[in-house]
């Protein structure tokens, strides 16, 4: 079994699935076991950078070396920090890393000659259509593709002798908004129109169509578009965009071919470029290139929409019944009964302790996962139920065992920067058409927030009410929680027809011993007292300090040896400090018809009667 590690971040909040499918295509045609471990992140969507953070951290669970290959892909990432920070763990690898559409040194590449095919396009407009004047509509600034499309840009100016300008470069996002901003701002501010407006990629380059169609300027009458990855905007659109192929299907089998000859010991050359076609035609004055059925298109469309309102309710409908959800078990299986539903064969949950502790002073890592910290909360698969691993240790041992070749997609859990653990699905096949998980994990993550800080406060709720109850020098339960506590449990073993015992304990000679040793002295008595009574007191025993020097024992048991037992273990351990405590004991009688206090009372007397019998003496 070959265990290979996808590193992506996704399009927004969508999945590039293309990668998983191609690369375990390319396995089985091969003939190859392995196993595709998908580590995926959508951390370029949020203006919240502590989310973008807490979405990254997913590339850090896994240890690199565990691995016979690595696939990464950066292509949508925009934070160049985070980039560094990937790049330089997987240096550190002795796996071999294949990357995709981005360049690194040591790496294999796999992706579209860019800086070629870009040159290529923008030679075309330069001698075909005798455009002399250009605009490089790129995305985003640091972003390593939108990089080199915008050097093939510069050096094809500088071959031709345009001098460059500041105007010459728009940088913004890789999505059709971004196009209408670019041609607003354009139009907005009067400025000259160029021959073309060469774009970073099709999305771009729909958007500057559109809004140019909006503004009454004629696309390729007024200025030409192009575009590029050959996106169904491209082809659907009117003007049918100019663009350059990119087939990511390709691009996945192609990185497992990579991977197969290296374990093979074949030479492999270090750049695969894919052989990918520039498709001219109507933005930039070619005809339309004739390759789509828009009958074919248009029905795909329609039954796009209709599936995509189906997920939406079907969305809605999970969110209702998590909503009902009332403990963590009850989200996980509710959460995997939905995942259950799509094309996905199973669901794993790892969270770290702390979100069952939910402790007041707790916190969740945000730099790092922690592997003794994690547990396994969740583990079920379609058709099979609850699965009988206890441990994450016993998960990996599971995963690795699976016989065939299987794909393991993780995503984080996290509470903006703060790591609370992964999931794990088996084969999510159904994100090759619905690529949106990031809706559907966040629906589950929300509410697991929810939950979280609603314990917290039952937690919370909880240490106030310990804090009131305890007896602030020696910690036994003090006189108001004998009144919430025992009261009721007597009331319980009355009516079940039990007896209790109840001991009255004073100090003797408490008042001398302050007086003559100090009151700071007195204390540690009275907290040696109480140890000892708490520690030597019978099963299902309380015990309170019911006042200044007076304490109770209360226990459902009327066995005379028992509270023999205890009055003597009491007594040698207090004698070694030269202290004695007077008791008083009585034992309830359940068809007496006394209350609680009554009992105390008499064992209070009896208490006063044996302390006046040994002052007597």
């Amino acid at each position: 079994m070959k265990k290979v590690a996808l590193i992506a971040d996704g399009w927004k909040r969508l999945v590039t699935y293309s990668w998983v499918d191609g690369i375990t295509a390319q396995a089985k045609e091969l003939g190859i076991d392995m196993c595709l471990y998908f580590f995926s992140a959508n951390g370029n969507w949020s203006h919240d950078k502590k989310f973008n953070d807490g979405e990254y951290m997913i590339f850090h669970l896994p240890d690199l070396n565990d691995f016979d290959g690595i696939v990464f892909d950066c292509s949508n990432m925009t934070d160049k920090a985070q980039i560094d920070n990937i790049v330089g763990r997987l240096k550190k690898t002795k796996v071999p890393v294949v990357s995709i559409t981005y360049d690194v040194d040591g790496f294999y590449y796999v992706g579209n000659d860019n800086r070629k095919l870009y040159r290529q396009m923008i030679d075309h407009l330069y001698r075909e259509h005798n455009c002399r004047s250009f605009v490089f509509a790129g995305g985003p600034k640091n972003q390593y593709e939108n990089t080199v499309r915008l050097e093939a840009f510069k050096e094809a100016m500088e071959s031709y002798g345009i001098p460059l300008t500041d105007e010459m470069y728009l940088f913004g996002d890789y999505d059709f908004g971004t196009g209408v901003r670019y041609m607003n701002e354009w139009h907005e501010n009067k400025r000259k129109l160029p021959g073309a407006f060469v774009c970073a990629n099709d999305n771009i380059a729909a958007g500057i169509c559109s809004e140019a169609a909006r503004l009454g300027y004629n696309v390729p009458g007024d200025f030409m578009v192009t575009g590029c990855d050959n996106l169904d905007k491209a082809a659907f659109f009117k003007p049918q965009i100019t663009t350059i192929e990119n087939n990511r299907g390709i691009i996945g089998k192609t990185a497992m071919q990579i991977l197969a000859d290296l374990w093979d010991g074949r030479k492999v050359e270090n750049n695969h470029f894919l052989t990918s076609e520039i498709i001219y035609s109507e933005s930039c004055g070619c005809p339309n290139s004739g390759r789509v059925d828009y009958r074919e298109y248009a029905k795909g469309q329609i039954e796009y929409i209709v599936k995509s309102g189906e997920e939406e309710e079907a969305i809605m409908a999970l969110q209702n019944r998590i909503e009902e959800c009332i403990t963590y078990k009850e989200l996980y299986e509710e959460f995997a009964d939905y995942i259950y539903s799509l094309d996905c064969d199973g669901i794993y949950i790892a969270t770290d302790k702390e979100l069952v502790k939910a402790s007041l002073n707790g916190e969740f890592p945000k730099d790092e996962y922690v592997p003794d910290n994690m547990m396994l909360a969740y583990a079920g698969e379609k058709g099979r139920g609850n699965l009988d691993v206890k441990t994450l240790d016993e998960l990996k041992e599971y995963m690795e065992k699976e016989s065939g070749s299987n794909s393991f997609m993780f995503c984080s859990i996290h509470f903006r920067n703060e790591i609370v653990g992964y999931t794990i699905l088996k084969n999510p096949r159904f994100l090759y058409d619905n690529a949106d998980i990031l809706s559907i994990h966040s629906t589950f993550v929300t509410k697991l927030e929810n939950l979280y800080k609603q314990r917290r406060l039952e937690v919370a709720n909880e240490e106030l009410k310990n804090i009131y109850n305890r007896d602030a020098l020696t910690g036994l339960y003090n006189r108001v929680a004998y009144t919430e506590m025992v009261l009721p449990r007597f009331e319980k073993l009355t009516e079940k027809g039990i007896s209790c015992t109840m001991i009255f304990f004073d100090v003797d000679d408490f008042k001398q011993i302050n007086d003559t040793k100090g009151h700071k002295y007195g204390d540690d008595i009275l907290i040696k007292i109480a140890g000892i009574l708490e520690k030597e007191k019978p099963v299902e025993g309380f015990v309170y300090r019911f006042g200044g020097d007076e304490f109770v024992v209360f226990y459902p048991n009327c066995d005379e040896r028992i509270t023999e037992n205890f009055i003597t273990a009491v007594s040698l351990e207090l004698k070694k400090s030269n202290v004695s405590l007077s008791h008083g004991i009585i034992v309830t009688d359940p068809a007496s018809g006394k209350s609680l206090d009554e009992y105390i009372v008499m064992a209070d007397k009896e208490m006063y009667k044996i302390k006046q019998a040994r002052k007597a003496k």
